[in-house]
């Protein structure tokens, strides 16, 4: 890629997990990819590469379903830098690591008195980020509090930079976990309607860094914004 062109930095989730399927919470708490995980992260490599995305550098997060994850898609670009990285790992779940988040919210009350959820999953205007957020807020005097969505979107936004910084004009992978991927979007007032319903494993989008930050690739067709229903620019 020629000197100066713009910074990409194509984001995705990790393949699918053992964990993905029970619906249960996983940070540290980890499970491998399923064989339709394994299937999706070679094709999500095969298709970049057929795309004609020339990625440099696929970054990941620390943990074994990024690192597998990452394995697969760099069969596609066997000249890439691999990179571990905690700065994409998904929030810390605390104590509720390896739960399902229902009985998450239904243990809520004896940890933290007066709790109120607010509108969950299946409501009309639920908010996977508003849930997290304020059930991080009430186990913030727990032995293992919840890490916010703020935060971890706060350390990937960090990375963008460090790599914008430090390979400027370079195009990158950077894979990561769902409530990370959402959380980093709304920290880039990039607005996804749809997306509390969750994001497809190996789903992608490309962000350019541009004079004012982080965007959607002007132009990119739409299979480059794969299962992420209307994905479109804030304002």
């Amino acid at each position: 890629m020629p000197r100066g062109s713009a910074t990409r930095v194509i984001l995705a989730r990790h393949g699918e997990t053992r964990f993905n399927l029970q619906h249960r919470m996983q940070r540290l708490c980890d499970s491998p990819l399923t064989a339709a995980g394994e299937a999706g992260a070679e094709k999500l490599g095969l298709y970049l590469r057929d795309a004609g995305l020339a990625v440099e550098s696929v970054f990941s997060a620390d943990t074994g379903r990024h690192r597998r994850t990452a394995q697969l898609v760099l069969r596609a670009f066997p000249d890439a830098n691999g990179v571990e990285t905690a700065a994409l790992r998904e929030c810390d779940f605390g104590g509720f690591e390896g739960m399902m988040l229902s009985d998450a919210v239904a243990e809520l009350p004896r940890i933290a008195p007066g709790w109120s959820p607010g509108p969950l999953p299946g409501d009309a205007d639920f908010d996977m980020l508003e849930l997290l957020e304020r059930i991080a807020g009430a186990t913030t005097r727990e032995e293992y509090p919840v890490e916010s969505p703020s935060g971890a979107a706060e350390r990937a936004h960090a990375l963008l930079e460090d790599i914008h910084r430090q390979h400027p004009g370079s195009t990158s992978l950077a894979i990561s976990s769902g409530i990370t991927v959402l959380a980093l979007l709304r920290r880039l007032q990039i607005v996804a309607p749809g997306l509390e319903r969750g994001i497809q494993n190996c789903a992608h989008l490309v962000l350019v860094r541009g004079e004012t930050g982080w965007q959607l690739e002007d132009g990119a067709p739409p299979h480059c914004v794969r299962d992420m229903y209307n994905v479109r620019q804030h304002g």
